[in-house]
Order: C-alpha cells, then structure tokens, then sequence
C-alpha cells in the first residue's frame, strides 16, 4: 500500500546539502511539511531557502547529532514547529577511506557516533511521536551498499551501516505494533562535488571508479520512492544492485574480486602488500 506525502510532517536529517537537500526539495514538491536539521546554519539555512522559494514550508534547526542534548532539543522542537511527527529520515552520515591497520580507535568511534548511534537514538526519540500519527508513520535509515557487503578500505564504515541494517530489520518487527514502518535505503557511491572532502580518511588501498558513482539526485528520488510505496529495503544504482545480488548469490565470487583489486592497487603503487 502507497503513502501520500502531501502535509506529511517530516524531519531530515543531514540537510544542509547534496542528498538531504534533494530530498527537501522533493518532499516539498509533494506538499509535505519539513523540519529540516545539520550543523551548518548558513547552508542549512540556503536549503530552507531553497525549499519555501519551491513554494513549501521549513524549519531549520541547528543541531549536533552526536550530542544527546542536541538531539532532544531537535526533536522536541520539530514536533512542536510541526505540530506532531510523521516521517524520520535518518540522512546524516560521514565516511572513512583507509585501512583498518593503518587507522585508530578514534575514527571507528566517531564513525560510529554519527553513523549508527546517531540516528538509533533519533529514532528512540521519534518514536513516542511517531506512535501518535494517523497518517501512515515511517522512519527511513539512509544505509549503504557497505551495509550488505564489506569493501576493503571501509571497514569502519561498513560496521556503521551494518549494524543501522540490523537495527532497522529488528524496528520492522518491533515496530509494527505501533503501526511504524522501518525502511533501509541501499545506495552505491554517490557523486559530490568536493570527493573526498568529508572523509576522514582517504588513503584507501582499493580503486574506486568515480565514473561509476550514482548522481545525488538518484539517491534522493531513490529515498522519496522508498517511503511512497513502503519498500522495507531498496537498492539504487545499478553497481550497487550486482553487489547486493551477488553477496546473496555467490560471496566467496565478491571475496575473489575484492581482494584481487586490493592486490592490484597494491602492486601498481609498488608496494609489498607485507608492511604495515
């Protein structure tokens, strides 16, 4: 069964640009009501901008995500700037490139704030408000194909969206009783215009093609169409969708191939494959 958006009240996370953007831009289209939040006012803001020059309705609330404080004051303001809560879509999320042995506790940790305790505790907090719509209430974790398939070079970010995957499997079961719909989106490498800027590492030993990296608009429309039609789990981009078919399929065939292009990174930079 689909869902209508129009006067949804829904809140997005990661807003201040590329995915979370786009999706404000087309949630707005459909008539839904947004409270819009990221740690940036002045981009924050340009999407609010953006979203009431479209001819719809923003809030814009600055908020740290890794800081509990933050995160009820979020929501406690978007409920009442909203006068209830329909929609999550838990967007916000940061990346690292690089090898697990050449990196710290520090980036797995800080990985984990934003990409997986995050948006549990956003939806923990949700929820009481969630339970209370009538209109179809859903919440929308923005996962990655890193969550059905670990690629060298991200292992902390695949233990991120992992465990959002698990998390999010489990809310469909436990949530039902409240009348809540938990969706997972599965997107491949997405294409930004500053590659690599928000990592927090990128020193990865593994070649990403960028030419194969999916636009910001297809993750977006892919987000969108998830919550019209109720898809528990959606895959975009068509790289990312033989990734999935193939973990189910034939993982040790994704094994061979993944570790083939480490070898071959390794060995094009003239290292031994040996040194830490």
């Amino acid at each position: 069964m689909g869902r209508n958006l129009k006067d949804s009240r829904v809140l997005v996370t990661g807003a201040s640009r590329g995915i979370g953007r786009k999706v404000a831009l087309l949630l707005a289209a459909r008539g839904a009501r947004l409270a819009l939040t990221a740690r940036t006012l002045d981009e924050l803001e340009e999407t609010g901008r953006l979203v009431r020059e479209a001819g719809g309705t923003a809030a814009c609330i600055i908020a740290d995500l890794t800081k509990p404080a933050d995160r009820a004051r979020l929501v406690e303001r978007a409920v009442a700037e909203l006068g209830g809560l329909d929609i999550l879509i838990n967007n916000a999320g940061v990346a690292s490139f690089g090898e697990f042995a050449t990196s710290n506790e520090n980036v797995l940790r800080t990985i984990m704030e934003i990409n997986f305790f995050a948006p549990v505790e956003m939806i923990r907090l949700c929820l009481p408000h969630l339970a209370k719509s009538s209109n179809r209430p859903a919440v929308l974790n923005v996962a990655s194909i890193c969550a059905r398939r670990g690629i060298p070079s991200y292992s902390e970010h695949c233990a991120s969206k992992h465990a959002v995957a698990g998390m999010t499997e489990c809310f469909r079961g436990e949530f039902a009783r409240f009348g809540i719909d938990a969706l997972l989106l599965i997107p491949g490498t997405v294409k930004t215009d500053d590659m690599g800027k928000h990592l927090l590492r990128n020193e990865g030993k593994i070649f990403i093609d960028p030419k194969k990296a999916i636009d910001q608009s297809e993750v977006a429309e892919g987000i969108v169409r998830a919550i019209e039609k109720n898809r528990a789990e959606s895959v975009v981009g068509w790289m990312a969708w033989w990734i999935w078919r193939g973990q189910r399929a034939m993982p040790w065939v994704l094994d061979i191939i993944l570790a083939r292009k480490v070898r071959s990174w390794v060995k094009s930079h003239g290292e031994t494959g040996k040194a830490l």
